[in-house]
């Protein structure tokens, strides 16, 4: 593991420094925007932490510039907060933000939190294929032709309903709920457990009155889960076209 340190407190500098040398990280930290750029396009890194309040750039920056490095994930570090943050979190890609002030105990929940994320993208490449496998055994257990128009259906559902949690996500809560309860009975229908989940740990954290952040963070993931479905979806229509033709 290979981590990159943006930031320009010569504290965290300490924290982190400390942390590394009591985990035996390999390790990297620059205190300007342009040094990491330079560490970026020249090494390859596991993890980036950010400051998103740099001297000479917006940390979002180097994030949006090296959003193409597909193996790197980025922290962001903030330790306040306005609408214009809130709006670039909507927006950018990321493994999660990571909250000033913090303690090298709360790194360590940080970084425990980030290999997990690795290991669920793992499994969630063996979910595909076992979703993509159980629909099209449910499509074609009946009537191939039928289950082939029902996927394109939800197909054409999930697309308008994510292009509807983007457009509600925060600002209208009534919309949103309408549109998360729609996916879940949809998803439940097909058995898209995954997706059925989360639309529980929304509806749960809306009722909870919990932090928007939580929320915020539980909707990008719903969002990737239709997204990543919407694609199994494609496939499966292909598997069903290939299977009638077959026939």
């Amino acid at each position: 593991m290979k981590v990159l340190v943006v930031e320009d407190s010569a504290f965290y500098q300490e924290v982190f420094k400390s942390f590394f040398k009591k985990m035996n990280i390999d390790h990297e930290i620059v205190d300007q925007g342009l040094y990491a750029e330079e560490a970026l396009s020249t090494e390859d890194f596991d993890y980036v932490f950010v400051d998103l309040k740099l001297p000479d750039m917006n940390g979002w920056e180097i994030i949006a510039d090296h959003s193409d490095l597909i193996k790197t994930k980025f922290i962001p570090m903030t330790g306040y907060e306005n609408e214009y943050l809130k709006t670039e979190a909507r927006t950018t890609n990321y493994v999660r933000r990571f909250n000033k002030p913090f303690s090298e105990e709360e790194l360590l929940d940080c970084f425990d939190e980030i290999e997990l994320y690795n290991d669920t993208v793992i499994e969630e490449k063996d979910l595909s294929k076992t979703l993509r496998e159980a629909l099209f055994n449910q499509c074609i257990a009946t009537d191939p032709k039928n289950g082939y128009q029902q996927i394109k259906a939800l197909k054409k559902e999930l697309k308008s309903k994510l292009i509807s949690i983007d457009e509600a996500k925060n600002k209208d809560f009534i919309q949103l709920t309408k549109c998360i309860l729609q996916v879940k009975k949809n998803c439940t229908t097909y058995k898209i457990n995954h997706i059925v989940d989360t639309c529980t740990a929304i509806e749960n954290s809306m009722n909870n009155e919990a932090p928007l952040e939580d929320l915020e963070y539980l909707v990008r993931d719903l969002k990737a889960y239709i997204d990543e479905t919407l694609k199994v979806l494609k496939s499966v229509q292909g598997d069903i076209k290939k299977h009638i033709a077959a026939a």
